[in-house]
């Protein structure tokens, strides 16, 4: 019965055509098929270098360019409590032949060069499947042919090669695709932001943040996306102009729209900054790259987790640092910065990383004994 209820609302959900493009964009003088192949490719540069690292509570994770995949806690300063934990500071290796990673607190998924998909970590509602683990230490094949994945608290978006979007999650298992021509996806709690190959952006699922309710019906958010990244209650876009848009939840200043008194909401994307390349909306800040490699940040801050020498919460961007190519964080609102493990990594073009946060690290620092290019 669960199951059958289950299916009724992804059906719901994910039962409409998402695949064609709109008679605004067919006016533009472009030919649709041309203008979707341009679409696609832009969308797939913008989301390349930012799915070779992830953070969750147990690893930094990193795809170095001979498709090796290390792991560890190495974006820390040592202490001998940490050490008794286990943390050594170093990275190691854990897979090879991986093309991307995602981490969400206690989960990781590899996605490996042939397009099949492993997962690890926890497994409390049964997402990896009916396993009687409630945690895999071990990498499990869960799927073939997956171009693009995105994870969000219990649940698995995964874009095939041929275009449709598969989910798993809360106990529900099934192998029906929910919706075609799909280019990217990304998840925040009981909701998913799905762009076509068309640069359409629909939202789907909860939408807490502007009616209180749940929202079952798609919702056509804009066109011409050409990256997206959602945090746990708030969203972000990025256009083809390079223009980076933001709605949802605003209580620590993550939509960057200033100091605006009882904004803790916002409904529609509002325009952020331009010449934006890449965006990352973490749990409750955000990260723009803009095209001159500069890296902005803003929203929650209590572990010093920005980057920019502070603890202070920032309501609008930040520049971080310069010459950077990709960035993750992990951040929560915990009151202990080893509870919270609130930190952020940077890659920069010449392949060093670099952290900041834990409440101990202000500013980026470079990490030794590991770099995105192999010798």
């Amino acid at each position: 019965m669960r199951k059958k209820a289950v299916m009724v609302f992804f059906t719901v959900l994910f039962g409409f055509a998402l695949g064609s493009c709109n008679g605004e964009q067919e006016e533009s003088g472009i030919p649709p098929v041309v203008r979707c192949e341009y679409m696609v490719e832009a969308i797939n540069k913008a989301s390349e270098k930012m799915r070779l690292i992830a953070i969750n509570y147990r690893d930094d994770l990193i795809v170095k360019s001979d498709n090796t995949l290390w792991g560890g806690r190495w974006a820390i300063t040592l202490t001998d409590e940490r050490i008794a934990r286990g943390m050594t500071g170093q990275p190691i290796k854990l897979m090879e032949n991986v093309a991307s990673v995602v981490a969400h607190r206690h989960v990781t998924l590899v996605l490996k060069t042939n397009n099949s998909l492993w997962t690890r970590g926890e497994n409390r509602v049964r997402q990896f499947g009916d396993l009687p683990e409630i945690y895999r230490f071990t990498p499990r094949h869960l799927w073939d042919d997956v171009a693009v994945v995105a994870y969000q608290r219990g649940w698995i978006y995964a874009i095939k090669t041929d275009g449709r979007l598969y989910v798993r999650g809360i106990g529900f298992v099934d192998d029906e695709s929910w919706c075609s021509s799909v280019v990217n996806v990304s998840a925040g709690i009981a909701k998913a932001l799905v762009v076509t190959e068309c640069g359409n952006l629909w939202a789907m699922g909860r939408h807490k943040y502007t009616s209180r309710h749940e929202r079952l019906e798609p919702r056509f958010i804009m066109n011409d996306v050409t990256a997206v990244s959602t945090g746990l209650l708030h969203s972000t876009a990025i256009r083809a102009d390079g223009s980076l848009w933001a709605w949802g939840w605003n209580v620590y200043g993550e939509l960057g729209i200033g100091e605006m008194e009882e904004r803790f909401y916002q409904e529609y994307p509002t325009r952020i900054m331009a010449d934006v390349v890449a965006v990352l909306a973490g749990h409750y800040n955000t990260f723009a790259i803009r095209a001159d490699g500069s890296l902005w940040g803003w929203g929650c801050n209590w572990s010093g987790q920005l980057g920019d020498g502070t603890q202070i919460n920032r309501h609008s961007p930040v520049k971080i640092m310069d010459d950077v190519i990709a960035v993750s964080s992990f951040s929560t609102v915990e009151t202990s910065a080893d509870i919270g493990s609130a930190h952020t990594i940077a890659i920069r073009s010449d392949g060093s990383l670099w952290w900041w946060g834990w409440g101990e690290q202000l500013y980026p620092k470079m990490i030794e004994g590991i770099n995105l290019f192999v010798d």
